[in-house]
């Protein structure tokens, strides 16, 4: 991820390419802050201003081991003081909120200012992997986080104020579906003819309702673009506190 935000600033400060603006987006969980390498790239990212977000899904779980057990401060986005590099934290479970803080640091990274630190709360809804019988996490503890549900938040968000009807988003996921399907196709046709093998697109066909909200957003002239229904949200954003991830502790 470093390279690619090295290979940014060098093709803009060394190659004289105006138009290289490009930004990274580096994506790990709560358990990668407590290793040396985590700090390292910190390090390096902050020396040269570079062009990186790096984004911390803070789900309180690494795996089997509780965030609150595994590291001696919690609060991820502050380790970013320590390098002098802007840091943040934002309601993981917030579509509308994650994508403001994502923006905010975009323009800072494309601004000179360098890299920044974006801790997202957030929680996760089964097991680690497929490996993971998920037996550690109290039953009470994941009943409470599904209620917050953010495919589910921004659904109500767009609905109730007439943005958008049900029926329309139902549409855009069976266009996504659709292509999906498509490319678990051809991912199976290609490990088939490569490696003489069979597999099964049952894991890829988990990730199909992820993808439908996230596609709303990025389309082109839909209602959900445009520029004012989004600042709309911001304050509803805002007022959404974060304590409720603080306060429910996860259970030893």
């Amino acid at each position: 991820a470093l390279g690619s935000a090295f290979t940014s600033r060098y093709k803009r400060d060394a190659l004289g390419d105006s138009s290289s603006d490009a930004v990274t987006a580096a994506f790990f969980g709560d358990g990668t802050c407590n290793n040396g390498q985590f700090f390292e790239c910190m390090n390096m990212a902050q020396l040269w201003k570079l062009p990186i977000i790096f984004v911390v899904e803070n789900n309180k779980w690494a795996i089997g081991m509780a965030h609150d057990r595994a590291t001696s401060d919690p609060e991820i986005w502050r380790k970013a003081s320590s390098f002098g590099m802007a840091g943040e934290e934002v309601d993981g479970m917030d579509l509308l909120a994650v994508r403001a803080a994502a923006l905010r640091a975009v323009e800072r990274a494309r601004a000179g200012e360098g890299p920044t630190l974006l801790e997202c709360l957030t929680y996760r809804f089964r097991g680690h992997s497929l490996a993971d019988p998920d037996e550690l996490r109290a039953e009470e503890e994941k009943q409470f986080w599904a209620k917050r549900d953010p495919l589910k938040a921004l659904e109500r968000d767009l609905t109730e104020p007439g943005l958008v009807r049900a029926e329309e988003l139902r549409s855009i996921e069976k266009e996504i579906d659709g292509v999906v399907h498509w490319r678990q196709i051809d991912h199976v046709r290609i490990i088939k003819e490569r490696f003489g093998v069979a597999c099964s697109d049952s894991a890829v066909a988990n990730y199909q309702s992820k993808l439908s909200f996230f596609y709303i957003l990025g389309r082109p002239q839909h209602p959900a673009q445009d520029p004012k229904i989004i600042d709309g949200f911001k304050k509803t954003s805002q007022e959404r506190s974060l304590h409720m991830w603080r306060v429910h502790p996860s259970v030893d």
